[in-house]
């Protein structure tokens, strides 16, 4: 054979290889997607562990991450000596192998395509069945707001692909549509102030290389079709869904202030602004971060604001201040500049890409979305696109190594305090331990889990059952509330009914007051304390409406 050949010959060899390899890795990300998981939640072994061998398989064909994605992921591991959430660093750091994995299977372009047609067709079946059903759900993190994210990520790759003629234009005109409609059924003002700015900018980028009367009438029937979708489908989605949130703007532009007979309420953009603060005050007192993936676990010790509905989250509506306020500032400065190859592709031909990128990370600044690890896989495999090259063979087989010992440690058998010891007090594995401990045991590991999640409540609640007597199950009542006296009014109801069944009706009442004070539109406290003003004596809530703490 000629020489020639046979370097051909080797050459598409190896390219298929690798097409395959990414092809199978692409089919784990779809099932992520449809996996309603969160970054605080263990990892379930498939997701633990599946992401280390494909990750593998791509550093072996040479398609790894960049040194750069290595460092960010590193240092959020390296967190973990100075976390107040130990375990959840450890789960973090399990579900961001996938993202790992995104940034390196992005390469393949071709693929990234396909998987987003698929699953925007996906969404919107299930969107429209929805619909029909009547079980559509506004609320950040619905499907309709992951489905309108994910539309933003796609609609400017179709736009460009139509508008440069670069083949399959009815399919990708016909997808142009459906993202555009996507979008706008979604009734998510994360996904509609985005998409004000995604659009002008694509227009612009396409007027440049001199495609401004075609981009404008491809707009222009990209709307028309979407004006047909929208008489075609029964109900008017996208009218609906306007209409819903310009009704709940107004409600929260006439909602009543402090000071108003009315308990006050907060409206969108402030609790978002309140949520950004307490992250910033975070970030401020420890600037090396409260560890990967401990926000959750950290946040109500800092929340400083009255109880007003809308405000307690355990996630800061932003991925970036999210990241700052666990990883600490040079963690984020990582992320930024694994972000910064998508800022430098908007002013050249991949603008595309760059402006995809920019659709599916921009609801992250506004939303949870950024704590599902499916959209958080989408994000970065749009990102991977735009990627610098991938680093050294031997740092990613490093990598895999320390993440390989990490679940191994993480999903090994254990039982029992041995087993709460591994996973760093994780709150799931405590409270199976505390079920089979000794009373000796016991008492260690509420202590410990003390230690290990200083700033986080769960350990209190899950000690109250267990103290002995009424006087130590009102020490921790009250050491729940004046420690974390904004994260939840049940706290103060917790301290009310220990100091009652200890026989403090005073402090029952200075339980009450101080409860009423920072959660001012709680029906349950002022139902208590109006119990007790009757002198209908000590009250608790009729069986099966008690209402317990929200878990760890």
């Amino acid at each position: 054979m000629h020489p020639a050949h046979s370097l051909y010959s080797k050459t598409l060899l190896h390219k298929f290889k690798a097409i395959v390899i990414l092809f199978f890795i692409l089919l784990p990300l779809w099932h992520l997607w449809h996996r309603p998981h969160h970054l605080f939640q263990e990892p379930p072994l498939w997701a633990g562990v599946g992401s280390i061998g494909l990750l593998l398989l791509l550093i072996i064909v040479g398609k790894g991450p960049s040194p750069w994605a290595w460092a960010w992921w590193g240092l959020g591991l390296l967190s973990l000596l100075w976390s107040l959430a130990p375990g959840h660093t450890v789960v973090a750091s399990l579900w961001e192998v996938w993202l790992l994995l995104a940034l390196a299977a992005g390469r393949w372009r071709l693929g990234v395509l396909v998987l987003l047609s698929l699953l925007l067709l996906d969404g919107l079946y299930t969107a429209l069945a929805l619909w029909q059903a009547g079980l559509v759900s506004y609320v950040s993190g619905s499907h309709h707001y992951l489905l309108g994210a994910l539309a933003l990520g796609a609609l400017p790759l179709f736009l460009a692909q139509v508008a440069r003629g670069e083949g399959f234009r009815v399919a990708g005109f016909l997808l142009l549509v459906l993202s555009l409609y996507a979008a706008l059924i979604s009734g998510a003002r994360a996904v509609y102030l985005p998409l004000l700015i995604l659009l002008p900018l694509a227009y612009w980028r396409l007027a440049r290389e001199g495609r401004a009367k075609s981009a404008a009438f491809l707009l222009l029937w990209a709307f028309l079709g979407v004006g047909l979708l929208e008489v075609l489908v029964p109900g008017n989605a996208i009218l609906n869904a306007l209409a819903f949130k310009a009704t709940l703007t107004q409600q929260e532009a006439l909602a009543p202030q402090e000071g108003a007979e009315e308990a006050p309420r907060i409206g969108n953009v402030e609790a978002r602004l309140l949520m950004a603060r307490l992250a910033f005050r975070i970030a401020l007192e420890h600037p090396l971060g409260t560890g990967n993936g401990s926000y959750s676990q950290v946040f109500e010790a800092y929340m400083d604001y009255s109880g007003l509905p809308g405000v307690w989250s355990r996630s800061p509506h932003n991925y970036l201040l999210e990241t700052l306020a666990t990883g600490g500032w040079m963690r984020l400065g990582l992320l930024l500049i694994l972000l910064w190859p998508a800022v430098k592709g908007f002013f050249g031909r991949d603008w595309p890409w760059a402006l995809g990128t920019f659709g599916l990370w921009a609801p992250m600044l506004f939303d949870v979305s950024g704590y599902y690890p499916g959209y958080l896989a989408l994000a970065f495999l749009l990102l991977g696109t735009l990627s610098p090259a991938s680093s050294p063979r031997w740092l990613g087989l490093l990598g895999v190594l320390l993440a390989s010992l990490l679940a191994l440690g993480w999903y090994w058998p254990c039982q029992g305090t041995a087993c709460a010891q591994r996973h760093l007090f994780f709150p799931s594995y405590t409270t199976q331990a505390l079920a089979q401990a000794s009373l000796e045991e016991r008492h260690w590991l509420l202590q410990e889990a003390q230690r290990h999640y200083p700033l986080s409540p769960w350990p209190l609640t899950v000690a109250l059952p267990h103290a002995p007597t009424p006087e130590a199950r009102l020490e921790l009542a009250r050491e729940l509330a004046l420690r974390f006296p904004y994260a939840r009014e049940s706290f103060y109801v917790l301290w009310a009914h220990a100091a009652l069944e200890a026989k403090k009706v005073e402090e029952t009442r200075k339980a009450l007051d101080l409860g009423l004070r920072h959660f001012p539109s709680s029906s349950q406290l002022r139902e208590i304390r109006d119990h007790l003003d009757r002198g209908q004596g000590p009250f608790l809530e009729p069986p099966g409406q008690r209402r317990s703490p929200k878990g760890p």
